[in-house]
């Protein structure tokens, strides 16, 4: 998980989580990181059963498709920027090329902080859908393949786990529209 959801302290909401042998890193949104060392065979489930409440939590307070119209209309502003500038200096008109410099800076700002964010919740969202289909998606992998978990999932790309979602989507929901 890279960003969380308002209202949340950043140090309690897990980033990643790396394992080597008994050696635990645990990486938080706030950047920090706690790094001990557990024999316990639980350990390793329980910060995967924080990790996996935390993004349900996370999911529920984003509207994907609030985000999606946002971005959609900062691509919009974008090109009505890009448009009126363009106008404005044939025109010579320096006030509005002003005005539309402010627009397309705020549209391009918009996009590039909307993008990231709605990539992120969709391949989550699909990944939280698949939850019941894990041991079908990982069964069969070689050694040197990264299984499909909470643990993993950013690891996977965008691409990757909307193939996994069309293969292996749960048969009684909606489709997921992306």
């Amino acid at each position: 998980m890279t960003f969380a959801y308002s209202d949340v302290d950043l140090s309690k909401i897990i980033g990643a989580l790396r394992i080597d042998g008994n050696n635990f890193s645990i990486y938080y949104l706030d950047g920090t990181v706690s790094t001990y060392v557990c024999t316990d065979e639980d350990e390793k489930q329980k910060i995967k059963d924080i990790m996996l409440k935390q993004a349900m939590e996370r999911q529920a307070t984003y509207d994907i498709n609030a985000l999606d119209m946002r971005n959609k209309l900062s691509i919009i502003g974008f090109l009505w920027a890009i448009f009126g500038t363009s106008f404005s200096i044939v025109e010579k008109q320096p006030f509005f090329l002003g005005l539309n410099t402010y627009l397309l800076c705020s549209s391009i700002k918009t996009h590039s902080e909307t993008k990231g964010k709605l990539k992120e919740l969709k391949k989550y969202k699909m990944f939280l859908e698949l939850l019941d289909n894990l041991k079908d998606i990982n069964s069969g992998l070689s050694e040197n393949e990264l299984p499909l978990d909470i643990d993993t999932l950013d690891d996977f790309s965008y691409g990757e786990v909307k193939s996994h979602y069309k293969y292996y989507k749960p048969k009684d929901k909606p489709k997921l529209i992306i």
